[in-house]
């Protein structure tokens, strides 16, 4: 469900983008609303990942591991991480493509981890300045595109792993192997 949101979320930037018109993206998104929330009931994996977003703590046995382990390892690092291979980030299920900003953060520390963070920002405002340098249509909304991808998917990844949205199990760019 996570490369469908990102295609999706990526589809209605476009449309913003292409048609400068308010309307089709804002029916789309009431159109994806209303598709999350059918499906919501007919998905034990969508409703497993909300019941964990909403309270990991209550589910930590099953549904809530994942991103329990993961708020540990986050306030365990602090703001200088504990150093490298002095954490424990291999208690995080699928800590190598999923939950990677975890361990990061777990390890070299808040503060290394909201560089990241920056660095990311500052390349989707790079690809963002790219595309406004573009004078054919085509390749600007080919440049745009990119620059939404690339944000979405961190957006999704970061947001999963610090409890901002549920967990759509996207990797993170350039650090997960995926």
């Amino acid at each position: 469900f996570g490369g469908a949101l990102i295609f999706f979320a990526v589809y209605l930037l476009m449309l913003f983008v292409v048609s400068a018109d308010l309307l089709f993206p804002i029916a789309a998104c009431l159109a994806g609303v209303a598709a999350a929330v059918l499906a919501y009931p007919s998905s034990g994996h969508i409703k497993e990942r909300v019941m964990a977003w909403q309270n990991p703590f209550s589910c930590i046995e099953k549904e809530g591991y994942q991103i329990a382990q993961s708020l540990f390892a986050i306030g365990n690092g602090d703001w200088f991480g504990t150093g490298l291979y002095d954490g424990m980030p291999k208690t995080i299920p699928v800590v190598k493509s999923d939950f990677v900003f975890a361990a990061i953060a777990e390890e070299l520390g808040v503060i290394f981890a909201a560089l990241i963070l920056c660095v990311y920002i500052n390349c989707i405002i790079w690809m963002l300045r790219m595309a406004l340098d573009r004078r054919e249509p085509f390749y600007f909304a080919v440049s745009t595109g990119a620059a939404a991808l690339f944000g979405v998917q961190v957006f999704l990844n970061i947001g999963g792993v610090i409890k901002l949205i549920p967990s759509t199990g996207v990797t993170l760019s350039f650090i997960s192997y995926g």
